[in-house]
């Protein structure tokens, strides 16, 4: 926490996210709890930030030898966190196991999708797929008598929407719920990606151009400088992605008299 003295001087509001966070990660593990509920605990936080709070709660949970559980949606950040994962559709858990196993070998048709639905930065792009139609509501879910699932699911059958599926397990500690064939076909029926053509980026003039540009701001408190960009030169032109990813670095100085 930089500057913690003046942060005991400051509201909740005056602090950023990242900051609030990591406050409430230490307020939680205070009272030396045997269990930890982290709802979310990174959203809306800039990537740098998300991997500092992902850092502490493992290593306080490491320290405490305290047991979390961790609600997200980030797939990427339960395989690296988690020791199990539970996959969950409209209120019920659809696979369970350790999250090596369930997050890069699924086996049931909703895992599937959501790890296809994560675009990766390395390797050949695909076509992200997209699901038909939408979760049911809890006026639906009340009249399905089969698996929520199935129509939106690209393996369903007809025995998928009069049978309510249950986990079972399909290898040492691996549980699916899935009826029908897609039980007996687990993981084998997955559907096909389609590559996209590698972009052609021409060497036209560039679209955007900076040269040399910064931003420096004050701090709250005198003394304080914030880099929120040192000096950056860089191009955009058609057809490119670029980001640019980072944090403002705080830096003491000495004012004149």
């Amino acid at each position: 926490m930089p500057e913690p003295e003046a942060m005991l001087l400051r509201y909740p509001h005056q602090l950023s996210g990242g900051q609030c966070q990591r406050i409430l990660i230490a307020m939680a593990f205070s009272g030396d709890p045997e269990l930890i509920v982290a709802d979310e605990p990174t959203t809306a936080l800039d990537v740098v930030t998300q991997a500092q709070i992902i850092r502490v709660l493992r290593e306080v949970q490491r320290r405490h030898n305290t047991a979390v559980i961790l609600v997200t949606h980030d797939l990427r950040m339960a395989a690296h966190v988690c020791d199990e994962v539970a996959v969950m559709y409209a209120g019920d858990v659809v696979e369970r196991g350790p999250a090596a196993t369930v997050l890069e070998s699924p086996l049931h048709p909703y895992a599937w999708s959501l790890k296809n639905a994560t675009p990766s930065l390395e390797g050949p792009q695909y076509v992200l797929p997209t699901l038909a139609d939408l979760m049911p509501g809890l006026k639906d879910m009340a009249e399905l008598k089969g698996c929520r699932f199935s129509r939106r699911c690209p393996t369903r059958d007809e025995v998928c929407a009069r049978t309510v599926p249950v986990l079972e397990q399909i290898v040492d500690g691996h549980f699916v719920a899935c009826a029908g064939n897609c039980r007996a076909q687990a993981g084998q029926r997955q559907p096909e990606l389609h590559v996209l053509p590698e972009p052609s980026i021409p060497a036209a003039q560039p679209l955007l151009e900076f040269r040399e540009v910064s931003r420096v701001y004050q701090g709250r408190s005198k003394g304080t400088l914030f880099h929120a960009l040192r000096p950056l030169s860089l191009t955009v032109r058609p057809g490119e992605l670029v980001g640019v990813v980072g944090k403002a670095v705080a830096v003491k100085v000495r004012w004149p008299a």
